[in-house]
């Protein structure tokens, strides 16, 4: 997928992009991780902006998205979406392995998760709308441990297909001072 705008004379100037691909469980029934990878098309000054080989690709993140649990009716129960940036203070940090400039080959090495979200659908209506879902924020620190920050808990109401309600609940996670009792060893990601 491809974003761009148009300039004031109507030509396309690519802005960036997404590359996606996904990968389901032995039985091809359910997603069991989606990856994202996030570009910028950057342009290298030569020819028309409306040429996308004119244009040169930077990544600039990643999305991991584990689906970890599905329930009765392969309804998604519990997934962990894991955010990655690369080192921009790092000229060589480019997605793309070192040395490689004649192939451009992807080098996922040089993404850092450094934060993610752990995501429980609790109640599902006949419909396979959710209606009550926790999602819980987490940092990653140097040693790539994971500090919970902050959630959001969503009730949600509908009348046969059409949502009527939403009530959104956030918190912040204080795991120093114990403050809600959520630490890291009572096991959110089980």
């Amino acid at each position: 997928m491809f974003d761009y705008v148009l300039d004031p004379l109507g030509v396309k100037v690519f802005i960036g992009g997404q590359d996606i691909s996904n990968e389901y469980d032995y039985y091809g029934a359910n997603l069991s991780k989606k990856t994202v990878l996030n570009y910028d098309w950057i342009y290298n000054e030569t020819g028309s902006h409306a040429d996308m080989n004119n244009y040169d690709l930077k990544y600039s993140g990643m999305e991991i998205t584990h689906y970890r649990e599905y329930g009765v009716g392969d309804r998604l129960l519990m997934s962990e979406t894991e955010f990655h940036v690369l080192d921009e203070e790092d000229p060589l940090s480019d997605g793309f392995l070192n040395g490689s400039e004649a192939e451009k080959i992807l080098d996922l090495n040089e993404f850092t998760h450094v934060w993610g979200e752990i995501l429980y659908n609790r109640e599902y209506d006949g419909f396979e709308h959710v209606l009550h879902s926790e999602t819980y924020e987490y940092k990653v620190e140097e040693d790539g441990s994971r500090i919970l920050v902050s959630g959001k808990e969503v009730f949600k109401k509908y009348d046969e297909d059409l949502e009527k309600e939403v009530k959104t609940i956030s918190f912040r996670i204080y795991p120093d001072e114990g403050a809600d009792g959520l630490t890291l060893d009572q096991g959110v990601w089980d």
